[in-house]
């Protein structure tokens, strides 16, 4: 049987005392990452002084191997590091020895990445076991059988909150903090598991394509003629937000109201993030149920919802032109509000789970192109409408656009079309 990774999320229900402890072993761990980062930084600087730049000079180098061997003696010099588990002490580490890893590779690729940067305490939001070593799901206490619980060393038994069965075997769990470190803070268990068998859903022999949309266009139109409703949470929840945005701003920082209003925004953020999660959960859970294989187009969202340049005046120095500022703010929040990355992402992924195939197709030009006659020409489309101005096709145009992706997907159209002339 075929088996894949799979991570489980629950919720925590800490007692008081143990939230205390949970976030003094957040806490903890973060020191234990600044003062690594520290030391490298410090290699780093002496390596430089002294003009060695040959990699293969080990004369200062610092890496995860000498620091994982430290950890023996910091835990018995520290008594606060010395209560929580050596193995996620050393996971830790190994985020660390990541983030300069990915330091490198980026930069032999030619970008400019930034060099690892100190956690502060509202960056610092999770902490990682092995199973058996430090933590244990499913623990039940002496004399206790009531639910189940993880028990993670330093904590205790925690209670959680499983909505459903996890399957293969467990292999790492994390706890991680949710929310604002000091107002608003849900915790929630992951449990990562291995050979989780794939439950395989039977074919259907359908096919879609989906062209991605945005506002009260609709979060999608499928080739099929179908719209899918966005559910836009950050608008709907839009009003409320600047009245507490607004009623903070004129309280002092630091005092209680200030606090309750934090707590407030806190969660009507995670509040509207569940919304949006759960909607994108439940539209890719029905097309993978529906469809073989969904051809989507592949969207840079990150490059679409960058802020609008600036647009110096020649004539005048010093002073700028009408750039459409305000209108691309709006578009970036209206895309930012439909969630395209998360909701492909988690198509992905269960059609994956599921046995389906996803085809991720490049947009360009296939909101410009006649599924008909493969026309391309930026003037069959006008708006919300799609008039061919090769052979006549008319067709509301994010349709067309879902059909010509479906087309492209499947191989029944080059990718690249031909250009009217």
């Amino acid at each position: 049987m075929v088996s894949t990774t799979r991570a489980f999320v629950f919720r925590l229900r800490p007692a008081t005392r143990q939230q205390v402890l949970l976030r003094a072993m957040l806490n903890d761990h973060r020191h234990l990452y600044n003062a690594a980062l520290q030391e490298r930084r410090d290699a780093w600087d002496t390596r430089t002084k002294r003009g060695i730049t040959d990699p293969k000079d080990q004369f200062g180098k610092i890496g995860f191997a000498i620091q994982s061997a430290q950890l023996p003696a910091i835990r018995a010099s520290d008594p606060d590091q010395a209560r929580w588990s050596a193995t996620s002490q050393q996971q830790t580490l190994r985020r660390l020895n990541k983030s300069f890893a990915d330091f490198y590779r980026r930069c032999r690729e030619g970008q400019t990445p930034g060099y690892p940067r100190f956690k502060p305490e509202k960056r610092w939001d999770s902490v990682e076991f092995r199973d058996g070593d430090g933590a244990r799901w499913d623990s039940v206490p002496t004399g206790r059988d009531d639910s189940r619980r993880v028990y993670l060393q330093g904590v205790g038994h925690i209670k959680t909150s499983t909505h459903r069965p996890i399957r293969g075997t467990v292999a790492t769990i994390r706890v991680k903090r949710q929310g604002d470190h000091r107002a608003h803070t849900r915790w929630v268990v992951i449990v990562t598991c291995n050979n989780v068998p794939l439950k395989v859903l039977p074919r259907t022999s359908r096919v879609i394509g989906i062209d991605m949309a945005t506002g009260d266009n609709g979060l999608a139109y499928t080739s099929h003629g179908d719209r899918i409703d966005n559910l836009q949470p950050h608008k709907h929840a839009a009003q409320r937000l600047t009245r507490l945005q607004q009623q903070r701003s004129k309280t002092r920082r630091g005092s209680m109201p200030y606090r309750d209003l934090t707590r407030q925004l806190a969660r009507a953020h995670a509040r509207i993030a569940r919304q949006r999660y759960d909607h994108h959960h439940q539209v890719a859970a029905r097309l993978v149920a529906s469809y073989d294989i969904i051809c989507i187009e592949g969207l840079p969202v990150a490059s679409m919802t960058r802020r609008a340049k600036a647009k110096p005046d020649p004539d005048a120095p010093g002073a700028f032109l009408p750039n459409g500022a305000r209108a691309k703010a709006g578009l970036n929040r209206s895309i930012r509000d439909a969630g395209w990355g998360q909701f492909i992402a988690i198509l992905k992924d269960k059609a994956a789970c599921a046995g389906r195939q996803v085809i991720v197709v490049n947009p360009a030009y296939t909101s410009q192109t006649c599924v008909q006659c493969q026309r391309t020409d930026p003037a069959s489309r006008s708006g919300k409408v799609f008039y061919c101005t090769g052979c006549g096709h008319y067709d509301d145009a994010d349709i067309n656009a879902a059909q010509t992706i479906l087309c492209v997907g499947t191989g029944l159209v080059p990718e690249q079309p031909t250009r009217a002339a």
